[in-house]
C-alpha cells in the first residue's frame, strides 16, 4: 500500500499515543513521533525504541524545558496557576476547585521547581 502521507504525532509512549500510532500506520500515514522534553522525568529512550517498534518512521526527542519554563510558567498572569481558570473544575457552590483539575499537583511541582531551580540561578549570578 502507498503512504497517504506522513503525519506527525505528538507521542508520549503511554497507551493513548502508542494506540493512535498503530491505527495512522494502519490507516497508510507514515508516522513521525515527536516527543517534547519539558523536565518530566521520563524514559525517553525507552519511549523511542516503543515508537520505532509499532512502526513510526522517525522519531525526534526536543528538549524544551528552558521555553516552557520561560513562555508557559514564568509568563502566566497568575503564579499560581499554570491553566485557563474557567476550564478547572467547581465545587456545587462554583468556588475554584484547584485539586480538581487532572495533573496540576504533578505540573504545579514542575513549576515550582522550576522557578526555584532558574531563581537560584539568578541569585548566585
Amino acid at each position: 500500500m502507498s503512504s497517504k502521507g506522513s503525519v506527525v504525532l505528538a507521542y508520549s509512549g503511554g497507551l493513548d499515543t502508542s494506540c493512535i500510532l498503530v491505527w495512522l500506520k494502519e490507516q497508510g500515514y507514515d508516522v513521525i513521533a515527536y516527543l517534547a522534553n519539558i523536565g518530566q522525568k521520563e524514559d525517553f529512550e525507552e519511549a523511542r525504541k516503543k515508537a520505532l517498534k509499532l512502526g513510526a518512521k522517525k522519531v525526534f526527542i526536543e528538549d524544551v524545558s528552558r521555553e516552557f519554563v520561560e513562555e508557559f510558567i514564568l509568563g502566566r498572569e497568575s503564579p499560581l496557576s499554570l491553566y485557563n481558570e474557567e476550564l478547572v473544575s467547581m465545587n456545587v457552590q462554583g468556588d475554584y476547585e484547584p485539586t480538581d483539575a487532572t495533573g496540576f499537583i504533578n505540573i504545579n511541582s514542575l513549576r515550582l521547581k522550576e522557578y526555584h531551580r532558574l531563581q537560584s540561578k539568578v541569585t548566585a549570578k
